[in-house]
């Protein structure tokens, strides 16, 4: 079979809306670095890497806020400490539209096939 794994890389306006409330920076970087080592496992070969640009759209700040938090409750703190900054980055880093604001999210993917 084949297998299609995509991880967001540490860039890009969605990237930066949230890092004030968590910075994946470094878990980013080590999902890709574990995707690139799975090349090398036995039986399974990478036959293709793809970049490609995902969009979230939120029809304002608060619903992004409760999806934030909603991934990893953990989170709440952060954004009730840092929420100036945040509702600040949503309304620069975001773009205005009819369904509310969207941000895009670069992606990079690996392709595998069973050898």
């Amino acid at each position: 079979g084949t297998l299609f794994v995509a991880e967001p890389v540490a860039e890009g306006p969605l990237f930066e809306a949230v890092r004030p409330i968590d910075d994946e920076t470094e878990v980013r970087a080590r999902a890709q670095e574990a995707l690139a080592a799975a090349a090398t496992l036995d039986g399974l070969d990478l036959v293709d890497e793809v970049d490609f640009t995902s969009v979230a759209t939120f029809p304002d700040v608060e619903t992004w806020e409760r999806t934030v938090v909603g991934i990893d409750p953990a989170r709440a703190s952060a954004v009730d400490a840092h929420r100036d900054d945040i509702h600040r980055r949503f309304h620069e880093l975001g773009r205005p539209g009819d369904a509310g604001w969207s941000f895009t999210q670069p992606n990079h993917a690996h392709v595998f096939r069973r050898s």
